[in-house]
């Protein structure tokens, strides 16, 4: 199961893959739409925690995700290189953190959220959005494309259905 879950090497086909990939994402998709329903009900430190809890889910399935989409990308015949998209997710984090640093968050004088913190959150949202949409699309590709039948460059035994080996 951990090296279904964490290896690069080998290919996987669209069952095992779908399986794995694709319920994660909806049940943290409806924890968060859920979570966004009672943001104005719940108590901040609750909702922070929430979250806090959430984007930890989501940070420990990022790894998994990506070998898996190798994997799947073997199985097509494709090159690596597009499962970057899946880091993307990664590189989103970090910036969402260093904004604060970079662009003071709060103007002294008044208290209130600076128009550049503002400015640069917007940014960041709407990039994020974007490359959600592309992570999301490109993960319905890989499910939907059969792979290639018999021997490729990445694998010389095509794969079999079983992951609990």
């Amino acid at each position: 199961m951990l090296k279904f879950l964490f290896s690069t090497k080998g290919r996987t086909r669209r069952i095992p893959y779908a399986a794995f990939v694709v319920p994660p994402i909806i049940v943290i998709w409806g924890i968060g739409e859920v979570l966004a329903g009672l943001a104005s009900t719940m108590h901040m430190p609750a909702y922070s925690l929430s979250l806090m809890s959430l984007g930890v889910a989501q940070l420990l399935l990022v790894w998994p995700t990506y070998t898996l989409s190798i994997r799947r990308l073997h199985d097509l015949n494709w090159p690596e290189f597009p499962a970057l998209l899946i880091l993307s997710s990664l590189v989103m984090a970090v910036l969402y953190l260093l904004t604060p640093l970079v662009v003071p968050m709060v103007e002294l004088e008044t208290g209130v959220f600076s128009e550049g913190y503002r400015t640069a959150k917007a940014g960041l949202d709407t990039i994020g959005k974007a490359l959600w949409a592309a992570r999301l699309a490109f993960i319905v590709v890989l499910c939907l494309i059969p792979g290639t039948k018999g021997p490729n460059r990445f694998d010389p035994v095509q794969p079999d259905d079983s992951v609990f080996e």
